[in-house]
């Protein structure tokens, strides 16, 4: 089941974030937890009761979920409900592959392709607002 009120709670999160705070390729600034990281790596800041940070990552219920099978989209599942699919559109970028653009669709973009590599918190909070509208939608 999908948490729309936890999409929209990081979405509201990223509105405020400023741009030099976020970088959609990097999950999380090892220097400084929360100094520069994406929408993911910023989670311990949003949901800190579920979410923590370490050196090694962002750790959701004491699994280090940054390496390996856990990654990005496993906080995503298990935080927002999302499939694996869902979270690597919503939450990774779009490097401009030809091939990795054609690998996801995401009818609630315009482009039906994930944001761009450039793309800063807003736009991310813009994209997940859309999804949340296109899932309640009857989107699937």
């Amino acid at each position: 089941m999908i948490k729309f009120d936890k999409l929209e709670k990081l979405a509201a999160f990223l509105d405020g974030l400023p741009s030099a705070a976020f970088d959609f390729t990097v999950v999380r600034d090892e220097k400084k937890c929360g100094a520069v990281g994406c929408a993911i790596g910023w989670t311990p800041s949003v949901f800190p009761d579920e979410v923590g940070s370490t050196k090694f990552g962002v750790v959701l219920h004491g699994k280090v979920c940054m390496t390996g099978e856990h990654d990005f989209r496993t906080v995503a599942q298990q935080l927002f409900g999302v499939s694996r699919d869902e979270a690597d559109a919503l939450f990774n970028a779009d490097s401009g592959d030809d091939h990795q653009a054609e690998d996801f669709d995401c009818p609630w973009n315009a482009s039906g392709h994930r944001l761009s590599i450039n793309a800063g918190p807003r736009d991310v909070a813009g994209a997940i607002r859309r999804y949340v509208a296109w899932k309640r939608g009857g989107g699937k």
